[in-house]
């Protein structure tokens, strides 16, 4: 199998307007939020990732709005993450592919989402990703574990979330916070192809 790695960064100009208004929530000010079960075990991975790649933490916030979309496959070793950053009016996108075994990133290029950052902005708008519920473990039967797990971090000037969301395909026939997430991974392929 053969793993590429990959780097997508693109700058485009955007005002604060349109969807791009509704991803600064009004709300986000004042006293700092940090939403984030530090004893998920994707979130200690997640640590040791940021720095074999080379990427700042985002636990402290973000001076705009920034989300991060991790993958972690089946595949012990093939992880990627969608960065999707929007700071002083420009928007960028970094899609990086990594592996475990090995150091740094390989390869990388530059891209855009499809449908262009302002149409982007307004679709993302539409998946409250502040707010989507944590991945509920209980009430569905057969959990697996096994599969893709995707692990969303979401930092604005005042607030940091993480979760940790494990084959939401699965469940988004039977669960709605699963079918949410779902519904933003798909977004997220539509407009800039697959990350891994």
């Amino acid at each position: 199998m053969v793993v590429i790695v990959s780097c997508v960064v693109l700058w485009a100009c955007l005002p604060k307007e349109g969807g791009t208004a509704r991803l600064f929530n009004a709300n986000d000010t004042g006293r700092f939020r940090r939403e984030a079960d530090t004893s998920d075990v994707y979130f200690k991975d997640l640590l040791e990732w940021e720095e074999k790649i080379g990427l700042e933490s985002l636990q402290g916030g973000s001076r705009d709005f920034e989300m991060r979309l991790w993958y972690n496959g089946a595949i012990l070793y093939d992880k990627a993450v969608l960065i999707v950053k929007h700071q002083e009016g420009n928007w960028m996108g970094k899609v990086v592919r990594f592996r475990m075994d090995r150091s740094g990133v390989d390869t990388f290029w530059f891209a855009n989402p499809k449908s262009g950052w302002e149409h982007f902005a307004e679709r993302l708008s539409e998946h409250p990703v502040k707010t989507l519920p944590p991945f509920p473990t209980s009430g569905i039967s057969h959990f697996m574990d096994d599969g893709i797990t995707y692990m969303v971090e979401v930092a604005t000037e005042h607030s940091y979330r993480f979760g940790s969301y494990t084959n939401p395909q699965e469940y988004a026939k039977h669960n709605d916070a699963a079918k949410r997430w779902d519904k933003m991974v798909i977004l997220l392929r539509e407009e800039f192809g697959a990350i891994y």
